[in-house]
């Protein structure tokens, strides 16, 4: 049966990623990457992983894709196989977002009993963002027990952080994390925890 455009998209978009995220971690924070073997055979040490069944002129092919989004700029030596790959804000704005849009909070094997509270006071000149942080903790699984103050069982600071992180929201928004005093039944049924 022929793959539907959405799931080729998908797989389009998880290769480009995969590229991207592979340069930005040879890159180790730097904006920019030497490659001593060439873009060939690192193009095709990455389609050697198969990622999700892609085939190498896969990574190829989303490799030129990117280079023509502008996402990398490509410097190559005049000599031999060496070449330098600058990875451009464009590229890492789409890596920051694929990161929370991939974010969740794992269930651990066993609960610790304690509750991780999440408290915003985002200002109204600053609604869009409120609204896109309350819908991110929302869809990471969050519930809401008042008006800005939403729960979670399970540890999820460095989830919250990066959140936080990406819609610069580090003066509105804290999290605390121990026992509910109250009557934290619902809760828990609610978790099924």
């Amino acid at each position: 049966m022929p793959k539907s455009k959405s799931e080729n998209l998908s797989k389009r978009q998880s290769v480009s990623l995969l590229i991207l995220q592979k340069l930005a971690e040879l890159a180790e924070g730097a904006l920019s990457v030497d490659l001593e073997q060439g873009l060939d055979d690192f193009v095709n040490g990455l389609a050697s992983l198969s990622y999700k069944g892609a085939r190498p002129y896969t990574f190829l092919h989303e490799f030129k894709r990117i280079e023509k989004r502008q996402w990398l700029r490509i410097e190559r030596a005049d000599n031999g196989p060496k070449i330098r790959i600058q990875i451009t804000k464009k590229a890492l704005k789409h890596l920051h977002e694929a990161k929370v849009n991939n974010l969740f909070i794992a269930k651990p094997a066993r609960w610790d009993g304690l509750w991780r509270f999440v408290c915003f006071d985002i200002p109204e000149k600053h609604k869009v963002y409120r609204n896109l942080f309350r819908a991110k903790i929302k869809q990471l699984g969050f519930v809401q027990v008042q008006k800005s103050l939403w729960v979670h069982p399970y540890p999820c600071l460095h989830e919250i952080k990066i959140v936080v992180a990406y819609y610069k929201m580090d003066d509105y928004v804290s999290m605390l994390e121990g026992k509910y005093l109250g009557d934290d039944r619902p809760l828990k049924r609610i978790f099924k925890v």
